[in-house]
């Protein structure tokens, strides 16, 4: 039987193979062996002993023939000499004989027993390391061999601290091996080797070891050396790293991780979990994970996890989920389960990604798609909208100019005019919002474009609102797109209106600011300088801090269904910051809202515009010169000849480019006008003008638009903002801009 490793290194190797020799030898095969002879030698013995004494008895009675001669072996009584002389070498022989069987059976065993020593030795998984008490290494096993680097006999009668050094894993610094083995063969106290200890294999490696050192006593308790155990941690300490690693990440993970029971009782969840939820680690332990669906707004949110996970390893879901504070987030869950080596279900676990921001980006991206897909329409039908809304609210004027406001159609005639107003600033708000407008920056100062505006802003709004107007004589001036800016004053002050169901008052303010680090507002995302500020104030219902937060967003609109785009303050937001300015919002429910226009003054006081000036006055739009007129819509070229040939022009009229050709060579007067749509058939308006210019230097020329999508062309429309109306275009402004032109001396700008 084999005895344990314990009881091996509590005596010596010497008297535990001799106790294991006698144990073989005391039974097996040669134990029976041995007894059998011996009890065959105890029979002869005692015939022999029978008939020795009968025949002694024969001997001292005289008999001739004792009783056994008699009758068995019929052998005469006075051979008594002879017969104890036999008997006594019979039995020599035999005890001989035994002694020699139980030698033999003694080698078989000793050799039987060496083996089975050698081959327990070599199996043990523990590295053997046996010293004599001068601590020289009397034996080692394969694996002690193989752990330390040292080969037997290279190791045997070498000193123990030779061959063996250990370190400490956490101070780095060898271990007292020898002072340690001297304190054990010395006074038998055994020393534990812990499982921070590092052992310095011959090879280079440093393997975690744990293990012993304890002394080898024989049966009379004295010290005979000493045996070293160690055991390779590498294996564990490698899983134990792993352990750690995975706990870290899921530790620091920013998803949410939950680890059930069989059942779906929460036993885990990292502070991932508490990040996201808003619930701690002592609220959900212990509960089902079915009791974190507190919200009724998705039924599917933590089902019951053994039904979803009964025919599918993995399953992954999207769900709304109502965190602890009752804010809203969007989670995207992975569940799955986890099985032992037979394939049993021991755990579940459901790790969740807030994917709120993805979300909004995801939406955020379908609306920029939106308005992309808007501007490619209004891109598309840009021209010919505008080309009706010329007409629309050109003929409506000339009605709303000849008809007396107490007449019975004056309000119906107005109120088509007014939609027309509102439909064409729709189609810039669009054509604005998908960057598809054409942009020409100059330096102005803001106050003449606002008071341009002025008369058709108090005819976009209601009669009950008052419109004022505060400019700063002395504002500085900015660099934008004239039209641009318009374009957002006029979306603040119909929003401004909107806001006034009732009637109030409208304001609108410009002044000149000095923004530095230590003054300027820390809400505002301006650089220090000098800025011009155009504020819009209402005095309208207000908004609350919600609402403030979406107004600038795309779509984003508190009116109702039908009343509002959501696009007019995107577009205002959009225009300053590419100015390099910002916007600030102050507002006040039932009181009123402010919008402030920060912009980066270009050039203080002084404004660079060049080219043609607007004149108010209406008595200077009449004139007598001939104007050739050249559209592609008819009814727009009547239009514009029932406009302009009322004042006093001379009007010629073609379709295309070709048949104004044609015209102007028929003609034998004088051109001093050519009024002309860019976008023509077989030319553009530049290529038009050039060719005429060519035979009649002396014509001047204005340009018209609804939009123009060509690259090249809008470059060239950049060039000629002094010379262009852009339609639909309001009848006053067009004769003002024809008799400004034709009254003009400066040279004729190149196209």
């Amino acid at each position: 039987m084999t005895k344990p490793l314990s009881d091996i290194v509590k005596q010596s190797l010497s008297e535990y193979h001799i106790s294991h020799i006698r144990e073989v030898s005391s039974g097996g095969d040669s134990g029976e062996r041995f007894q059998l002879l011996f009890k065959a030698v105890a029979a002869v013995g005692a015939i022999i002993l029978v008939w020795v004494i009968d025949a002694f008895v024969g001997h001292m009675f005289f008999y001739e023939r004792s009783f056994v001669d008699m009758f068995a072996l019929n052998i005469p009584a006075p051979s008594l000499y002879y017969r104890s002389f036999i008997s006594l070498l019979i039995i020599i022989l035999a005890v001989y004989s035994y002694r020699l069987s139980d030698a033999a059976g003694l080698d078989r065993a000793l050799k039987r027993s060496s083996k089975w020593f050698s081959t327990t030795l070599k199996s043990i998984g523990a590295a053997l390391v046996a010293v004599d008490e001068e601590g020289n290494v009397i034996f080692m096993n394969q694996t002690a061999q193989t752990l330390i680097g040292w080969e037997l006999h290279r190791a045997v009668g070498s000193d123990l601290k030779n061959v063996c050094h250990i370190i400490d894993g956490k101070t780095r610094k060898e271990l007292r091996l020898s002072e340690h083995l001297n304190r054990v063969i010395k006074d038998g106290v055994p020393f534990a080797i812990r499982d921070t200890a590092m052992l310095q294999a011959a090879d280079g490696r440093q393997p975690y070891v744990t293990g012993s050192l304890t002394p080898i006593l024989d049966e009379n308790k004295r010290i005979l050396g000493a045996v070293m155990v160690l055991h390779d941690l590498t294996d564990i300490k490698q899983a134990e790293e792993q352990v750690l690693t995975l706990a870290t990440v899921i530790e620091q993970a920013d998803d949410s991780v939950i680890i059930t029971d069989v059942n779906g009782i929460n036993q885990y969840v990292n502070p991932g979990f508490e990040r996201i939820t808003g619930f701690t680690k002592d609220e959900v332990i212990g509960l089902s994970i079915n009791s974190l669906r507190n919200t009724q707004k998705n039924s599917t949110v933590y089902r019951n996890l053994i039904d979803i996970l009964a025919d599918k390893e993995v399953c992954r879901d999207r769900f709304e989920f109502t965190k602890k504070n009752g804010a809203m987030c969007q989670l995207e869950s992975t569940n799955f389960r986890i099985t032992d080596g037979h394939g049993n279900v021991i755990n579940y676990v459901s790790i969740s990604r807030d994917i709120s921001k993805e979300v909004e980006l995801q939406r955020q991206l379908t609306q920029s798609q939106k308005m992309e897909a808007l501007g490619r329409l209004a891109g598309g039908v840009a021209h010919d909208f505008n080309n009706y809304l010329t007409i629309i609210n050109g003929y409506s004027a000339l009605l709303l100019t000849k008809a007396d406001e107490d007449d019975t159609y004056y309000k119906y005639v107005n109120q088509i005019n007014e939609t027309g107003e509102r439909a064409v600033m729709l189609i810039k708000q669009l054509l604005a919002f998908s960057r598809k407008d054409v942009i020409a920056a100059t330096v102005v100062t803001p106050n003449p474009t606002i008071r341009d505006m002025e008369s058709m802003l108090r005819r976009l709004l209601s009669k009950d609102i008052h419109l004022t107007l505060k400019l700063d004589s002395d504002v500085g001036s900015v660099k934008v797109d004239t039209g641009q800016l318009g374009q957002v004053i006029m979306n603040l002050v119909v929003n401004a209106g909107d806001a006034l169901e009732g009637g109030g008052d409208i304001i609108i303010e410009t002044k000149n600011v000095e923004l530095d680090p230590e003054t300027r507002d820390i809400d505002l995302d301006v650089r220090s300088g000098a800025h011009v500020v155009i504020a819009v104030s209402d005095s309208g219902c207000g908004m609350d801090r919600e609402t403030i937060s979406h107004v600038f967003e795309p779509f984003y609109t508190t009116k109702e269904k039908g009343k509002g785009t959501g696009l007019g303050l995107s577009i205002v937001y959009g225009f300053v910051k590419e100015l390099g300015g910002d916007i600030r919002v102050s507002s006040e429910r039932d009181v009123g809202t402010t919008f402030e226009l920060f912009i980066p003054v270009s050039l203080k006081g002084k404004s660079e515009n060049r080219g043609v000036r607007l004149s108010s006055d209406s008595t200077v739009s009449s004139g007598t010169e001939t104007i050739l007129v050249v559209d592609g819509e008819e009814d727009i070229r009547n239009f514009i000849y029932e406009l302009i040939s009322d004042k006093g022009y001379n009007v010629l009229m073609a379709e295309a480019g070709k048949e104004a050709l044609r015209v102007a060579d028929e003609y034998n007067g004088v051109i001093h006008l050519l009024l002309t749509d860019i976008v023509i058939p077989r030319m553009t308006g530049f290529e038009l003008f050039e060719k005429i210019s060519a035979s009649r230097p002396e014509i001047q020329a204005l340009y018209t638009t609804g939009y123009v999508e060509d690259g090249e062309v809008q470059k060239q429309v950049s060039r000629i903002q002094e010379r262009l109306v852009t339609k639909p275009f309001v009848p006053e402004k067009l004769l003002l801009k024809i008799r400004a032109v034709l009254d003009q001396v400066t040279a004729r700008p190149s196209a």
